[in-house]
């Protein structure tokens, strides 16, 4: 068996690319493999290395586009490791401003997307998203948040 041949070659080559997925794991690598097996699967009708590589080419690119379906989205919690970590209010958060918390040991600036929200220095709050280096937060206790004139009918 002669090793220059175009089947033993592609074949050598999209095993190697899925060995190389076990140390890359995003799933292109593979998919690359994949379509170089499957190019050696055809060689025997396509003799020229250019239509060759040119099938690999289209194979490798449908086969990266379809793997991205398989990789999860990001999640909050890994966008923002503070999410849902409880601080402490340290400068007032008034309606459509910042203020700042503490958390964990360092002050960040803050802000409270609710409604007529004003949340009081020394206040317990949640971390619930991140914007830029901002943090959204909403209180604990939502009873302390709202204004008394809310609370009456």
């Amino acid at each position: 068996m002669d090793i220059l041949a175009p089947v033993p070659l592609w074949l050598l080559f999209g095993l190697f690319l899925w060995v190389l997925e076990l140390f890359t794991p995003a799933l292109v690598a593979g998919s690359m493999g994949t379509a170089a097996l499957l190019t050696a699967a055809i060689v025997g009708w396509v003799p020229s290395w250019a239509i060759q590589f040119f099938v690999f080419a289209v194979l490798s690119g449908i086969f990266v586009v379809l793997s991205r379906r398989l990789v999860p989205k990001a999640s909050r919690k890994l966008d923002n490791p503070y999410y849902q970590a409880q601080a402490v209010v340290t400068t007032d958060i008034l309606p459509g401003s910042t203020g700042r918390i503490a958390l964990q040991g360092s002050t960040w600036n803050a802000c409270c997307d609710l409604p007529d929200s004003k949340i009081r220095a020394g206040q317990k709050v949640m971390v619930v998203g991140r914007e830029g280096t901002v943090l959204k937060v909403v209180p604990l206790d939502l009873s302390d948040h709202f204004e008394s004139s809310q609370l009456e009918p």
